[in-house]
C-alpha cells in the first residue's frame, strides 16, 4: 500500500477517479430530474442517464484500442478533453431547453466516463505484482470521495443563478462537470507519468506466459482439491485463461447490471410514487455511491484472505438482500439501506471480476480484453438504465425490485451450475 501512495502518477488516478465518479454521481442524481423536466413524462426521465451510460458503452473500447496504441497518458488526456466539451454541450442544452442537446452533452460525458474505467487497469501497470490487489483497490476507493461530493455538488447548484449566465436550474451543474473536466485534464497533463508500450522482447513474452500458466495452475490445483479437474472439464493449461477471463466477465457484468437498474430506478420511485423530495433521493444517492466504494479499503485485504470466487459469491448474496430490502422499501430510510447494500454488492463482484482479469490476462491482450470486458459490461449497464424508468412508470417500484432478484437467483443458479463458484484460489 505505501508502494502505491508514494508514486504520483498513483495519487493522480485516485485524485481522478475521485473526480470522473463524481461526475457520474451528478448525471445520476439529476439526469431524471432534467429528463422529467423536459419532457414532461416519466417513461423518458431517464433518458440523460441512458445516453450517458450509451455513451460510456460505445467509447469502451476505442478508449482500450486508444491506450494500447498510444499509451495510457494520452488516453487520459483525450478523454478530458472530450468530457470538457460534453459539459459544454450540456450547458447549452439546459440553457436552451433541449432534452436533445442535454442528451448529446451526457453522451459526450459518458464518452469521457469510459476513460475513466481504465484508471483501475492502470495502477496495476506502475507498481510491483506484491501490490497490484492495493493498488486497484485505493483507485477504486476513489469514488468514496465522489459519493459525498457529486451528489452535494447537484444538491447545491441545481439551483444556483449567481451569475447572468445561469439562467435555468442544473445550468450551473453543467458548468461544474465542465471544471471538473478541466483539472482531470490539467493533471494527466503536468504530473500524470506512464511509460508507453513497447514491444516485448522474446524473453519478455515468455516471462508473461509463465505468469499466466502459474496463476492458471494455481486455479486447477485448487479444483482439483474440491473435486473439480481441469482435464475433465476439458481444459489444458496454456488454454485456461479464456475461461477465466469469461468467468471474470460474468463477475463483473453480473453486479453491474442489476445496479445500474436498481440505482436508476430507484431515485423515480422515490419521488414520483413516495412523494419524496429531491434532497432526500440525492442523499439516497449519495450514500449508495459511498458504500459502492467505500469497501474497497479493505477489499484488498478480503481478497488475501478469502480469494476473489468466494467474495465474488458474497457479492451476488448482497445484491440479493439488496433486492429484497427494496421490495418493501417505503421511506427513505427503507430505500437509503437497499442501495446502501446494492453498492456494497457491486464493489465486490467488480473488484474481483477486475482483478481476476488483469490476473489471468496475457500483456500482449490486455487492450482487446479489457476492451471487451468493459464493453459487455456496460452494454448490460445500458440496457438496466434504458428499462429502470419503463419499469418505475409501468410496473411500480416493487415489482421492479421483485424482477431484479428474480434477475440475481437466476444468475446465481447458473454460476453454481456451470461450477463458477469453485474452490478458493490464491490469485
Amino acid at each position: 500500500m505505501f508502494e502505491c501512495l508514494r508514486k504520483p502518477s498513483v495519487l493522480v488516478l485516485i485524485l481522478c477517479q475521485m473526480l470522473g465518479i463524481s461526475v457520474a454521481t451528478i448525471i445520476i442524481s439529476s439526469g431524471g430530474k432534467i429528463g422529467l423536466d423536459l419532457s414532461g413524462d416519466p417513461r423518458w426521465s431517464t433518458l440523460p442517464i441512458t445516453a450517458y451510460v450509451l455513451g460510456t458503452f460505445v467509447m469502451l473500447f476505442p478508449a482500450s484500442k486508444l491506450s494500447g496504441r498510444y499509451g495510457r497518458r494520452f488516453a487520459f488526456i483525450i478523454g478530458s478533453i472530450i468530457g470538457i466539451f460534453g459539459g459544454l454541450i450540456f450547458y447549452l442544452g439546459i440553457e436552451s431547453r433541449s432534452l436533445f442537446w442535454v442528451c448529446a452533452g451526457t453522451l459526450m460525458i459518458g464518452f469521457q466516463r469510459s476513460f475513466v474505467e481504465y484508471y483501475r487497469f492502470a495502477v496495476v501497470e506502475l507498481v510491483s505484482d506484491s501490490a497490484r490487489a492495493f493498488g486497484m483497490s485505493l483507485v477504486i476507493s476513489g469514488g468514496v470521495f465522489a459519493a459525498f461530493f457529486g451528489p452535494n455538488l447537484a444538491r447545491i447548484s441545481h439551483d444556483f443563478h449567481g451569475f447572468d449566465f445561469l439562467r435555468h436550474d442544473f445550468s450551473a451543474t453543467a458548468v461544474a462537470i465542465m471544471l471538473i473536466c478541466l483539472l482531470q485534464f490539467s493533471l494527466f497533463l503536468l504530473v500524470y507519468r506512464h511509460q508507453a508500450e513497447t514491444v516485448p522482447t522474446a524473453k519478455e513474452t515468455q516471462a508473461e506466459k509463465e505468469r499466466i500458466d502459474a496463476n492458471i495452475a494455481q486455479l486447477q490445483n485448487q479444483q482439483s482439491k474440491g473435486g473439480l479437474h481441469s482435464k475433465a472439464m476439458g481444459l489444458e493449461l496454456r488454454h485456461d485463461y479464456r475461461y477465466y477471463i469469461l468467468m471474470a466477465m460474468m463477475i463483473t457484468a453480473a453486479g453491474s447490471a442489476i445496479m445500474t437498474f436498481l440505482m436508476n430506478a430507484a431515485p423515480i420511485a422515490m419521488q414520483h410514487e413516495h412523494g419524496l423530495s429531491f434532497d432526500l433521493a440525492a442523499q439516497a444517492v449519495q450514500w449508495h455511491v459511498f458504500a459502492m466504494y467505500f469497501p474497497s479499503f479493505f477489499t484488498g485485504f478480503l481478497l488475501k484472505k478469502f480469494q476473489c470466487l468466494p467474495l465474488a459469491f458474497g457479492g451476488l448474496v448482497i445484491l440479493a438482500l439488496s433486492a429484497i430490502t427494496g421490495i418493501i422499501a417505503d421511506t427513505h430510510l427503507m430505500f437509503s439501506i437497499s442501495l446502501i447494500l446494492l453498492g456494497i454488492g457491486w464493489n465486490l463482484c467488480y473488484f474481483t471480476g477486475s482483478y481476476l482479469l488483469v490476473q489471468v490476462t496475457p500483456k500482449q491482450q490486455k487492450a482487446n480484453v479489457q476492451g471487451i470486458n468493459d464493453t459487455g459490461v456496460f452494454a448490460l449497464n445500458f440496457s438496466g438504465a434504458l428499462l429502470a424508468g419503463v419499469a418505475v412508470s409501468s410496473w411500480g417500484w416493487s415489482n421492479s425490485a421483485q424482477f431484479a432478484l428474480g434477475v440475481i437467483i437466476i444468475i446465481t443458479v447458473i454460476a453454481i451450475a456451470r461450477n463458477i463458484y469453485l474452490q478458493p484460489q490464491k490469485l
